[in-house]
């Protein structure tokens, strides 16, 4: 995994750290999210670039921030986990969020099941009403793996 164009990182993390979040929210982050985490806590990167399937067509969406475990107001990983999964129910059971785009949309990481390790935009305008469990129906596809997704970012002015 590629993290030299990345900047803005937040202070480095423990795996204690890391094992605190999760016996909190009573969740486990997938290893490989764990893994960015240790390596570089969040940040912005200048290959923002990434790409999914909507109904056969391709759609561009911007990575604007990796989420970081930190006390930023913005871009905490904790406060989209309260967010997100805790406080309402608006993403499916194995997704957690990684990053965002400038829109409110989220880049998430699936945890466990068939499609463990693979990376989808989930997208807001789209979800599910309050009352109803949240589905795929407004999340898309994008990597096989962090790794691939990362990988895969592209700068658009180069």
């Amino acid at each position: 995994m590629n993290l030299s164009h990345f900047y803005d990182r937040q202070n480095t993390i423990s795996a204690m750290e890391i094992e605190s979040l999760e016996n909190r929210y009573k969740i486990e982050l997938h290893s490989d999210h764990k893994k960015l985490l240790l390596l570089c806590n969040g940040g912005q990167t200048d290959r923002y670039l990434s790409h999914f399937q909507n109904n056969g067509n391709v759609e561009r969406c911007i990575l604007n921030w990796i989420l970081s475990i930190s006390d930023d107001e913005y871009n905490n990983l904790e406060r989209y986990i309260k967010t997100f999964k805790i406080n309402q129910k608006r993403l499916p059971e194995n997704l957690i969020p990684i990053g965002n785009d400038p829109g409110g949309n989220l880049f998430c990481i699936s945890t466990y099941g068939n499609d463990e390790g693979k990376i989808y935009f989930w997208e807001h305008e789209f979800e599910a009403d309050d009352d109803r469990e949240p589905t795929y129906s407004n999340v898309f596809f994008v990597a096989d793996s962090l790794k691939d997704f990362i990988d895969n970012l592209e700068n658009p002015e180069l």
